[in-house]
C-alpha cells in the first residue's frame, strides 16, 4: 500500500522494441527464388515479425505484392516496416494486445470528449495535408497541390519506385486536418489508443480534433 506522499514510476514499453534488430532480407529472398533472389514486401513483413516474435494482423495492404530484390543488412527491422507501411499510406503500429497492425489517416476512430473534463488548452498551428512529395535523388513524385500543407515521403524508403505509389498515398491523406492542442490537464479515457482522433466541443460550439499521442 501506498500513502498519499508515496509515488511509483513505472518504464512501460511494447512490442515495438522486438523490431530493433538489423534484419536481413536475403536469405528469405534466396529460399524464395535461388536463381533470381527476391520476395514481396508481404513476404518481407511476415518474415520479420516471425523472426520478431510478433504477430502480424496485416492481412493485405497496397504493395504487398511488389515484388523487390532490394535488401540491407544494416536497416533494422524497424525501418522496414515503417518503409513498408509507408509505401502503401499507413502507419504501422503495435496494438494494445501486442500485435502490429496498419492504421490508415482516412479512418482512424474518434472519441469526443466533454469540454468540462479538460482544465486548460490552447491551440497551436494545426495541419491540413493537400500534397504528397517522394524526393530522393534525381527522382522525384508529387500529388496534389500547394493549397495547404505537404506530407513528405521519407527519402530514404527504398520501396517507394513509381508514381502510383504516391498517387495512393495522396488518396489516403488528402484533406487530412487536424488541430494541435496543448491540454494543462485531462481526465484520461483508457479506451482511447495510439493516433485515434480526440474530438473537443467547446461550450461556444467550436469543434476542435487531435491525435492521440
Amino acid at each position: 500500500s501506498l500513502t498519499a506522499n508515496q509515488k511509483v514510476t513505472l518504464n512501460l514499453r511494447d512490442n515495438s522494441v522486438l523490431l530493433d534488430f538489423n534484419y536481413n532480407a536475403l536469405p528469405l529472398m534466396e529460399q524464395l527464388n535461388p536463381t533470381s533472389p527476391q520476395a514481396t514486401l508481404k513476404q518481407i513483413l511476415d518474415d520479420i515479425c516471425s523472426k520478431a516474435g510478433i504477430i502480424s494482423n496485416v492481412q493485405d495492404f497496397y504493395g504487398s505484392d511488389i515484388t523487390v530484390s532490394i535488401y540491407d543488412n544494416k536497416l533494422t527491422a524497424r525501418n522496414y516496416v515503417s518503409y513498408i507501411a509507408e509505401q502503401s499510406g499507413a502507419l504501422p503500429i503495435i496494438d494494445r494486445y501486442g500485435a502490429l497492425d496498419f492504421i490508415y489517416l482516412n479512418n482512424l476512430t474518434t472519441h469526443t470528449l466533454d469540454y468540462f473534463l479538460i482544465e486548460d488548452h490552447h491551440t497551436d498551428i494545426g495541419l491540413n495535408i493537400s500534397k504528397v512529395e517522394y524526393e530522393s535523388g534525381t527522382i522525384k513524385y508529387t500529388a496534389g497541390n500547394d493549397s495547404a500543407d505537404s506530407l513528405f515521403v521519407d527519402a530514404s524508403n527504398v520501396y517507394i519506385e513509381s508514381q502510383e505509389q504516391i498517387d495512393n498515398i495522396h488518396s489516403i491523406v488528402n484533406s487530412f486536418t487536424i488541430d494541435t492542442l496543448k491540454i494543462t490537464k485531462i481526465i484520461g479515457n483508457p479506451a482511447i489508443d495510439s493516433y485515434d482522433i480526440i474530438e473537443i466541443i467547446t461550450d461556444e460550439g467550436t469543434t476542435y480534433r487531435t491525435l492521440a499521442n
